[in-house]
């Protein structure tokens, strides 16, 4: 793993990140995400 001479790494994010992003993925599929409580809803009809 070859890394430039003037980088500094200050943390490996990869692996918390996948794990991240790969819960998110099943919460969506699976319908979890977005709850109720993560919802805003409007008092008036919504038009385009």
């Amino acid at each position: 793993d070859w890394t430039p001479k003037f980088v500094r790494r200050y943390a490996d994010l990869r692996g918390e990140i996948d794990r991240a992003v790969a819960a998110y993925a099943q919460d969506v599929r699976t319908r979890r995400f977005p709850a109720e409580v993560e919802t805003y809803f409007s008092k008036k009809p919504v038009t385009q």
